[in-house]
């Protein structure tokens, strides 16, 4: 997601979001990043994204089945 020079990571692996920051960030993008389920979830709606579907069981992910969010930001 980009808008201007800003941009949104998120990513289930931490090592990938801190290498992308390492990337972009001299590249001149302000960069927001997130690596986890719930901390994803809370950046996507600081800004302004809203769920708007749900996989449930989509993933296998250390041990266990994990639901996949569908995310929008709708401007009116």
């Amino acid at each position: 997601f980009h808008m201007g020079k800003k941009l949104l990571l998120v990513d289930d692996e931490e090592n990938v979001v801190q290498a992308l920051v390492r990337i972009f960030v001299p590249a001149g993008y302000q960069v927001f990043s997130a690596s986890g389920d719930e901390a994803a979830l809370a950046l996507y709606r600081k800004f302004g994204f809203v769920e708007e579907g749900r996989a449930r069981d989509y993933a296998f992910r250390q041990g266990r089945y994990v639901d996949v969010f569908y995310m929008a930001r709708v401007r009116r």
